[in-house]
């Protein structure tokens, strides 16, 4: 493409950068007839134009003539976010050399949102470097982690959190895991909860993450983080992990048709394994837990051994039988109580029940020998 078709254009300095012809663009310069810093439509300049393509030798030679750089367009943008557009990380670190702002104020998108809304999470290290805020927060999208967690960007976010992003930073409704969980993003979830996200906090529905989190179905992964943050916090309200996990989730799923009797029968063998390796961890000893009349679960499994055969599928009952049925008369009975086959009558209810107190020690003895 020939100067005069350069010259003969509106705005001869935007084409030439918009289109990466750093020579031609020298030649214009050197004419002296065009302003280097002239905004048309949207106040956009030619070193926006040559940001946002990515062209690190038009950006060169514009800022070498004395382009702006912190100049602003319609909406407060500033080279530097385009170039976070572009994630071409030369041109960021010539953009930050020669003095650019890496906190402008007053811009629709920070530069470190523009790189977050389009996943160039390589720009992020670099931002760091010269002291970008990690948690600012826009009006629009909340915390570069925000937008991480709602468009599922997980290396992004991975990134965010290894530099010091508040994981549970709040925005005008909600934190990053609560938008995952909206999305059923399991990874991000994941991902979040790994980073200490806090799964009591309230949206301005009064909704908290895992109520969002339940619809992901059975997942044990998810499940295990969670038990892990219960473990490690959870306020006194929410008794243990593995109860919010089966009176909250499992109701959910079965409302929902999600769950069948026999994938309700495995994760319950799945959470009763997870939950022994955080009490081993974390001294959360959910199997310590008493029922409203002072019972353990091994005063409800040691006779005939029926909890052990219910785990490995051998009790006669067959597994999962009576889980459904479980919770309407169970609202202080802990999960490992729930596990247990319910009675199938009255009678044998109360003959079970009676020799239940016959043999449980009183509180503070030793049991008999």
């Amino acid at each position: 493409m020939s100067l005069a078709e350069y010259t003969e254009a509106k705005y001869p300095l935007h084409k030439a950068a918009r289109e990466g012809r750093a020579g031609i663009l020298k030649l214009l310069l050197s004419t002296g007839k065009y302003d280097i810093n002239f905004g048309c439509f949207d106040l956009i300049r030619p070193l926006h134009e040559a940001c946002l393509a990515g062209h690190t030798e038009c950006v060169r030679t514009l800022l070498e003539h004395g382009a702006e750089v912190n100049a602003r367009n319609i909406d407060g943008g500033t080279p530097l976010c385009d170039a976070c557009c572009n994630g071409n990380l030369e041109i960021i670190r010539m953009l930050l050399e020669q003095g650019a702002l890496v906190n402008p104020p007053h811009t629709l998108n920070s530069p470190l949102h523009e790189a977050a809304l389009r996943n160039k999470w390589g720009c992020v290290q670099v931002l760091v470097e010269y002291g970008v805020k990690i948690n600012a927060s826009d009006c629009h999208h909340g915390t570069p982690l925000h937008v991480a967690a709602v468009r599922g960007y997980l290396e992004f976010a991975a990134v965010l959190l290894s530099f010091g992003a508040n994981v549970n930073a709040p925005h005008i409704h909600s934190t990053p895991l609560h938008l995952a969980a909206r999305q059923l993003d399991v990874p991000m979830i994941i991902l979040l909860l790994e980073h200490g996200a806090n799964v009591f906090c309230q949206d301005n529905h009064g909704k908290t993450p895992e109520e969002c989190i339940a619809p992901v179905g059975l997942n044990v992964a998810i499940a295990k983080k969670l038990l892990h943050n219960w473990a490690c916090g959870a306020p006194e309200q929410a008794r243990t992990g593995l109860d919010k996990l089966t009176y909250e989730f499992i109701s959910l799923w079965q409302k929902d048709g999600l769950i069948t009797e026999q994938e309700l029968y495995q994760f319950y063998k799945d959470m009763v394994q997870l939950e022994a390796e955080e009490a081993r961890e974390n001294s959360h000893l959910a199997f310590s837990q008493m029922t409203d009349d002072g019972r353990y679960p091994l005063n409800l499994s040691g006779y005939d051994q029926i909890f052990a055969n219910f785990l490995i599928g051998r009790t006669p009952y067959g597994p999962g039988r009576h889980i459904f049925g479980c919770f309407e008369h169970s609202v202080d009975n802990g999960p490992f109580h729930l596990i247990m086959p319910a009675p199938e009558d009255e009678e044998e209810s109360e003959s079970t029940i009676k020799i239940h107190k016959e043999k449980r020690p009183k509180r503070g003895s030793l049991p008999a020998k």
